[in-house]
C-alpha cells in the first residue's frame, strides 16, 4: 500500500513538473480554464489550405457534462477548435490539463494523457517523450498581462512543436486567466502542402459570465434546418437526364426510428438524397449536421463525418473526411415563400470531384423548420454524364402536413422481401397530431382491410380495402378533423385480424 502511494505521489509531481526544466509554478493554474456545465465560448474561425481559398466558419465550444471516474471529476467538452470531444479536468494540485483516457495509452498517467501545463511560468519547458524521429515540446513562451473584453487579466501563451520526417507542424494555444482559451493558431507542413488554422474567441459564457459577443450564433440556433423526429415524411420530385435519356418520378422519404450511440441521439434517415439509410443527427450546440461513422474513420470526429454545417454564414465552407476534396460552401442566406409562409433557406455548393477520374458538382438547400429542400448533382466521367435533382413537394413533420402530400397519405409499399408472418406495428409517432403512420406486415397475397375505430368501438375510416401481394406496408391516418382522444386501428384478412390503441392530442 505504501509503496502505491509513493507512485501516485511521483506520477503526480511528473504531472507538474513534466520536465526538469520547470522549477517554479503558478499556483492559479486552475482558473486558466474555467469548467463549469453551461460554460460556452464563441470562436471565429478562419482556415488556408495549399492550393484552397480560405475560409471562415464558427466554432461553438461548450462543457456539456460531468462524471466522476478514478475519484476524479471530469468535463465533457465539445464544438472547441483544439480539443477533441472528450472529457477533461484541471489538476488542482499540479495544474495540469488532463484527458481521461479509458484505453491507459500513456505509460506515464492513470487513465489519461497530458494536454497542457497551465501552472508552467514563462519560458518553462514541457518535453513529452515519443519514438525516434519525433520529438515534441511545449514551451510556456509568454506569461504576462492580456486585456480582453474590456477586462484587465493575465494571460498564458504555450507553443507546441512537432515534427517528423517531411511533417513540421507547430501549434499556439493562448489561455487568459478566468476566461479560458481565447486563442488557437496551427500550421503545419507535409512536403509541399501546408495548412494554417486561426481561431480568435468571438465571445462566451463562464460561470455564469457573459465577455464579449455571442449573439450570432445564438441567433442561428434558434433555427431548425433540418427537423428530426420519427414519421416526418418528405415527398420529392425526382428528374433526371443523361446521355441515354431522362425522367421524373415521385419518391417518398421518411425518418422512420431513433438510437443513442456513443451518447448522442441519431435519427435513420431512409433512402434520403445524397444522405441514403445513414443515421444522421444536428448537434444542438454546433448546428451541424452529422452522419454516424462506425468505424471512426473521420479523425477530426468522434464517430460520426459532418455533412453540413447548418450554422455557417455566407460564404462560410467546411470540408468533410472524404477521402477525395469534397467542400461545401455556403452560397445563400436568401429567404423564399414557399408553402404559403416565409422561410430562410441556406444553400451549400459542393465540389465532389475526384480528379482526375470523374468531375462532380452539386448543390443542396435547407428551409428552416422544414429540412432538405432541393438537391441537384451534375458529374461527368467515370462512364457517364448526366443530372439528377430532388424537389420537395410536400411532406409531414412532427405530424403536421404541409405542401402537396398526395401521395403520401394513403398506403406505401416499404418492401417487396417475404415475410414469414403477418405483424400490425404500434404507430409513429404516439401520441400524434393530426398524421400518424401505421405499418404492417403480410406474408402471402391477401385481401387487406386497415381499419380506424373510436373508443366505442364505431368505425371511422377504412384506410385500406385491397388485394395486396406479400411485403412490408406503410399508411398514414390524417385526423384533422377529429378531437383529441383514444382511436384503435385494426388489421383484418381472411386468416388474421390485430387491434392497437393510439392516442390523437390536438
Amino acid at each position: 500500500m505504501k509503496s502505491k502511494i509513493v507512485f501516485y505521489f511521483i506520477l503526480s509531481v511528473l504531472s507538474l513538473v513534466n520536465s526538469k526544466y520547470i522549477f517554479a509554478a503558478d499556483t492559479n493554474a486552475i482558473s486558466y480554464f474555467p469548467l463549469q456545465i453551461g460554460n460556452v465560448y464563441v470562436y471565429n474561425v478562419s482556415i488556408t489550405q495549399s492550393g484552397q481559398p480560405p475560409q471562415s466558419t464558427i466554432y461553438r465550444g461548450s462543457v456539456i457534462a460531468d462524471t466522476l471516474l478514478l475519484n476524479n471529476r471530469y468535463f465533457k467538452l465539445s464544438g472547441f477548435p483544439k480539443y477533441v470531444t472528450g472529457w477533461y479536468r484541471v489538476d488542482s494540485l499540479t495544474g495540469s490539463l488532463m484527458k481521461l483516457d479509458t484505453t491507459n495509452n500513456c505509460p506515464y498517467y492513470v487513465s489519461e494523457t497530458f494536454v497542457d501545463s497551465l501552472a508552467a511560468l514563462q519560458c518553462n519547458n514541457i518535453k513529452i517523450s515519443g519514438q525516434t524521429p519525433i520529438y515534441t515540446q511545449f514551451t510556456c513562451n509568454t506569461f504576462d498581462t492580456l486585456s480582453i473584453f474590456s477586462s484587465l487579466t493575465l494571460k498564458k501563451i504555450f507553443k507546441y512543436y512537432f515534427f517528423f520526417s517531411s511533417s513540421q507542424t507547430t501549434y499556439n494555444t493562448h489561455y487568459a486567466k478566468n476566461i479560458g482559451m481565447y486563442r488557437y493558431y496551427s500550421s503545419g507542413s507535409y512536403g509541399f502542402n501546408f495548412s494554417i488554422s486561426n481561431s480568435s474567441l468571438k465571445g462566451c459564457v463562464v460561470n455564469g459570465v457573459l465577455y464579449g459577443d455571442t449573439t450570432i450564433p445564438v441567433n442561428v440556433i434558434r433555427k431548425n434546418f433540418f427537423p428530426l423526429a420519427i414519421g416526418n415524411r418528405y415527398i420529392y420530385l425526382k428528374t433526371w437526364s443523361s446521355l441515354s435519356g431522362g425522367g421524373s418520378k415521385i419518391e417518398t422519404f421518411i425518418i422512420n426510428a431513433d438510437t443513442i450511440a456513443y451518447g448522442k441521439k441519431y435519427f435513420r434517415a431512409e433512402n434520403f438524397p445524397f444522405i441514403d439509410n445513414k443515421w444522421i443527427r444536428v448537434d444542438s450546440i454546433t448546428g451541424s449536421l452529422y452522419s454516424f461513422d462506425r468505424n471512426n474513420s473521420c479523425s477530426f470526429y468522434d464517430h460520426e463525418m459532418i455533412i453540413d454545417s447548418l450554422l455557417a454564414g455566407l460564404g462560410d465552407s467546411t470540408k468533410n473526411c472524404l477521402s477525395f476534396n469534397s467542400r461545401s460552401e455556403c452560397s445563400d442566406t436568401s429567404y423564399i415563400n414557399l408553402f404559403g409562409k416565409l422561410v430562410q433557406k441556406k444553400k451549400f455548393d459542393v465540389n465532389c470531384s475526384v480528379p482526375p477520374v470523374s468531375t462532380c458538382s452539386s448543390y443542396r438547400i435547407y428551409l428552416d423548420s422544414i429540412g432538405l429542400y432541393r438537391y441537384s448533382n451534375a458529374s461527368s466521367g467515370g462512364g457517364g454524364s448526366g443530372v439528377v435533382s430532388w424537389v420537395l413537394r410536400g411532406g409531414i413533420l412532427n405530424g403536421t402536413v404541409f405542401g402537396d402530400t398526395s401521395t403520401v397519405i394513403g398506403i406505401n409499399n416499404i418492401t417487396s422481401e417475404v415475410s414469414d408472418k403477418y405483424d400490425l406495428s404500434q404507430n409513429y409517432p404516439n401520441p400524434f397530431n393530426p398524421v400518424t403512420n401505421i405499418e404492417f406486415e403480410i406474408p402471402k397475397k391477401s385481401f387487406v382491410k386497415l381499419i380506424i375505430y373510436d373508443l366505442l368501438g364505431s368505425e371511422m375510416e377504412t384506410l385500406v380495402s385491397e388485394d395486396l401481394s406479400p411485403g412490408k406496408y406503410s399508411s398514414s391516418w390524417d385526423a384533422s378533423k377529429y378531437s383529441s382522444g383514444v382511436y384503435y386501428y385494426k388489421l383484418v384478412t381472411d386468416s388474421y385480424s390485430e387491434s392497437k390503441k393510439m392516442v390523437l392530442i390536438k
